[in-house]
């Protein structure tokens, strides 16, 4: 289903997409798994009335899930929007599966395997022995909440994309090697001057070379300015030469031994001096290929370029080129670290918008504002405590890390979920209890394999979920601690 959507609407998908939606496995299990343990843990009832008593925490549980999923895609980014009508279409696509496809495959009266009952039972007692021991069970949250305090000051953010990909050291060695045999100019790193017309492109690119020349905040530089001038500055430049200029030359001349009847080309060219050279003639010149690498065409606009080499001080230079109209300092790297800041701090917005969604679905369920404190407040303890613990652990945090805790908190949420929905029986417990392991150790899996990938973007996503969603499952009972034994 996941797939299908993606290539419906994108027309091919992204290998990123394709192996962040390999996690799906560790997600979408969760619903037959919840299914499955209530069918096989109590087989009086039949599949049909199984589905029946379990399917608010089932839809709550997608709900959430989605609510994560779908929240990658209020983000700029495409990628992250491919991925977030992947994890959509594939949550939905295996609710429907439970819903509709399950309860007419499972046998009418399964045989629970000896030693699943024995662990559904042990972990049962468990939480019940927990509901006995609050005081105790108060430690776990006073845990997560220490290790946010000392870990969450400390996280450093790269706002750099280069985070976010690993280059092929082969590639870059070779980029390096033509760089240094075609071009010493800096990479990324450029002037901009953009005029209506090329003549105040050229002029605004004169303007710029005067000033590059005065400067010492850089080690050198090339401009179009060293093959063609303005035609403003050629009639300035004209204008300069004195009306004797052909009889001092011809004189000085003359007086080396060269005969001055030779130059009377040069007497002619300066009563007649031919019109300004434009650029449009050097571009359709033998010269053309020179001159192209320094004209871009812009949207009716032309823009010429500045290559700059040894930038000492970015700011200064900025400073230096104040004041000249059409003109921009262009460096890549900052620009891309402004822009990636910028997505930073709306995927923080969007974590909050998150949180606020997952609340008010769960109040709306619960109708109670404890039983949504209790059943929302681990998985969003539990994110907080995930970064914390990569901030101790040194990891500079990025903006997957923040995106992938709108996943932790859909996730994360359906363990509470599932435990406070059949919190009144033991037996269903038990069965919850059991399925809430299984989902987690499934998710902690599938997106464990993530944290180990060379990528550093799908190794942000997964470090983060996975550690998010393994401290949403140690949470999980203190909801049901605090939940009691409400009506359901």
């Amino acid at each position: 289903a996941a797939t299908t959507a993606g290539l419906l609407v994108y027309g091919s998908l992204h290998g990123l997409t394709l192996a962040f939606g390999a996690t799906l496995l560790g997600v979408c299990i969760d619903y037959p798994i919840l299914y499955l343990n209530h069918q096989v843990l109590e087989p009086a009832a039949t599949p049909l009335k199984t589905l029946r008593r379990i399917r608010g925490a089932l839809l709550l549980g997608a709900l959430t899930t989605l609510g994560g999923f779908a929240g990658l895609g209020w983000t700029t980014f495409a990628g992250m929007r491919q991925m977030a009508l992947f994890g959509t279409a594939g949550i939905l696509g295996a609710l429907a599966a439970t819903w509709w496809l399950l309860p007419a495959l499972v046998p009418p009266e399964p045989t629970a395997v000896p030693l699943h009952r024995k662990l559904a039972d042990k972990l049962g007692s468990l939480l019940e022995t927990m509901r006995g021991k609050r005081g105790l069970l108060a430690v776990l949250p006073i845990l997560a909440l220490a290790l946010c305090a000392v870990g969450l000051p400390r996280l450093r953010w790269a706002d750099d994309l280069s985070s976010l990909q690993r280059p092929n050291p082969k590639l870059q060695a070779e980029d390096e090697l033509v760089r240094s045999r075609v071009s010493l100019m800096d990479s990324g790193r450029f002037i901009l001057a953009v005029g209506a017309s090329e003549e105040e492109a050229l002029q605004r690119n004169d303007a710029v070379h005067r000033r590059l020349r005065a400067t010492s905040q850089l080690e050198g530089f090339r401009s179009l300015h060293d093959l063609v001038f303005s035609a403003d500055l050629q009639r300035r430049n004209l204008a300069q030469l004195p009306p004797d200029l052909f009889q001092k030359t011809t004189s000085a001349l003359a007086a080396e031994g060269f005969e001055a009847a030779a130059f009377a080309g040069f007497e002619k060219a300066l009563a007649n001096a031919p019109p300004p050279l434009r650029l449009s003639e050097v571009v359709d010149s033998p010269l053309g290929d020179l001159v192209s690498p320094f004209r871009v065409q812009l949207e009716g606009q032309v823009g010429l370029l500045t290559f700059v080499r040894g930038v000492r001080d970015p700011a200064a230079l900025r400073e230096l080129l104040k004041g000249i109209d059409g003109v921009t300092w262009f460096d890549q790297e900052q620009f891309y670290s402004q822009a990636y800041g910028r997505y930073r701090a709306k995927a923080q917005q969007l974590v909050i918008a998150g949180m606020i969604f997952v609340f008010a679905l769960l109040f709306l369920t619960y109708r109670n504002l404890r039983l949504t404190l209790v059943a929302g407040v681990p998985a969003v303890l539990a994110a907080a405590t995930a970064l914390a613990v990569l901030a101790l652990a040194g990891v500079e945090t990025n903006l997957l890390h923040v995106v992938s805790l709108v996943l932790v908190l859909g996730i994360g949420e359906d363990y509470a979920i599932f435990l406070v929905a059949h919190a009144r029986d033991p037996r269903e417990l038990s069965a919850s209890a059991m399925s809430v392991l299984l989902c987690c150790l499934s998710a902690v899996l599938s997106f464990g394999l993530l944290g180990l990938s060379e990528i550093p973007a799908l190794r942000a996503i997964g470090l983060t979920v996975g550690l998010g969603i393994l401290f949403s499952l140690i949470l999980a009972p203190t909801a049901l601690v605090l939940a009691g034994r409400e009506p359901r």
